[in-house]
């Protein structure tokens, strides 16, 4: 009888953990004051990114070896379909394969960043919390979008 409860415990939290690591991400809509308009963030309200080296389902933003982009842009990735959250629409959201096989949520033909920040390059300090857009304009090619998918390309 102790062997089937331990058994039956076991299963019950790998399916505990099946369930909780396959997450759809969420894009949805919030107005951002330093902007002074609505843009697009993430199921946690940090501010979500497009990179102008893009192209297309191909991400410009690896992790190389001198800049390591990705470490400091993190793509939105999702284990499921992407869902729309309040203000995003859902026709606007796709996924592309990653060279390191994730899959990147997409907006509006855009792929989708966070901010998490680059120390010793001069770069802006990362976004720590919803509403910060540190990232927005750095080095001209990293900007906010619009609740239509459109980069956003003015000073926060």
């Amino acid at each position: 009888m102790r062997r089937f409860a331990v058994t039956v415990v076991l299963a019950l939290s790998l399916v505990g953990f099946a369930a909780a690591s396959t997450s759809a991400a969420v894009v949805k809509v919030a107005y951002n004051a330093k902007l002074h308009t609505k843009i697009l963030v993430d199921a946690a309200g940090m501010t979500l990114y497009m990179y102008s080296a893009d192209y297309g389902k191909v991400s410009g933003c690896v992790d190389d070896w001198t800049y390591h982009c990705i470490r400091a842009w993190p793509a939105l990735v999702t284990t499921g379909a992407p869902k729309a959250g309040a203000g995003a629409k859902a026709s606007l959201l796709a996924t592309a394969k990653r060279q390191d096989g994730r899959t990147q949520v997409m907006y509006g033909g855009h792929l989708l960043y966070t901010w998490a920040g680059a120390k010793g390059l001069g770069l802006p300090p990362r976004d720590r919390k919803p509403g910060d857009v540190d990232g927005q304009g750095v080095i001209g090619a990293w900007w906010v979008l619009s609740p239509a998918g459109k980069p956003i390309k003015k000073a926060a």
